[in-house]
């Protein structure tokens, strides 16, 4: 699965050159479909990686285009931002509509959201390393709590009950992070406030309570690989979901 976190990193080689080597990809037509109506049209942007399920593509404006089928993760985002508007920490993600390339007729579902920078560094952003750090923290904690039978990755009804109760468990892990200035891990030093971590573990527990009217099988997955800043150096959480029961079954779309 070619997911959002690595479209990203994509674009930020492509958009920072950061590796000279990685700086090429081929320009291909899109054929996009507005999804709230309108009249079709065309764009031309740089391809700058594929997977089995997804492409993800750089606009000459440095918006990352991303086409999938079937990625229930970024239709949450994409209603996220219809229903709320732009939200701190989370990534906007807008639905385009469908998508049809050139080296086919298959049918794409179109998103696109702004370049975010990666990797996270500590010497940069040391508020939002911290953030990253206590969360990737607690999602481990909510996960390990949970009992999990020998071979539950193998059943269907197993993963269900083990990514619902890790969640809820997560959830309550953040409630109760909310009573205490936040904890220093580690050598990391930072500025970040009670009242700023109360406000980041609220979109968190949003993000996983709304994660349960899209999937039953959801896990969270909180690394610096799928994570990022914005232009002001806030925290975005890129993907932290990806679908257990997907990956079990070799789907692809995870």
């Amino acid at each position: 699965m070619f997911d959002l976190a690595k479209g990203m990193q994509g674009a930020n080689r492509v958009a920072f050159k950061t590796n000279p080597r990685k700086r090429k990809g081929r320009k291909e037509l899109i054929r996009i479909a507005p999804s709230v109506g309108g009249k079709p049209y065309e764009i031309e942007p740089t391809l700058i990686g594929e997977g089995t399920f997804s492409e993800a593509y750089l606009t000459d404006d440095q918006d990352v285009i991303l086409l999938t089928t079937g990625e229930e993760t970024k239709s949450m985002l994409a209603h996220i931002y219809t229903e709320y508007g732009e939200l701190p920490y989370v990534p906007k993600v807008e639905y385009v509509g469908d998508a049809f390339t050139d080296d086919g007729d298959y049918q794409w579902e179109a998103f696109r959201s702004p370049l975010y920078k990666m990797p996270l560094e500590y010497s940069e952003h040391p508020k939002a390393y911290h953030m990253y750090q206590l969360l990737a923290e607690i999602v481990k904690r909510g996960k390990n709590s949970v009992e999990k039978p020998y071979d539950w990755e193998s059943s269907e009804s197993e993963i269900q009950t083990v990514s619902r109760d890790s969640r809820l468990k997560t959830i309550q892990i953040l409630k109760q992070s909310k009573r205490k200035k936040p904890p220093k891990i580690g050598d990391i030093k930072s500025d970040l406030t009670l009242a700023e971590w109360k406000e980041f573990t609220d979109i968190v527990m949003f993000l996983i309570a709304l994660s349960f009217e899209w999937s039953d099988y959801w896990l969270l997955d909180v690394w610096k690989s799928n994570v990022a800043v914005d232009g002001n150096g806030q925290l975005i959480l890129l993907d932290i979901f990806f679908d257990k029961l997907a990956e079990s079954q070799d789907a692809g779309r995870y």
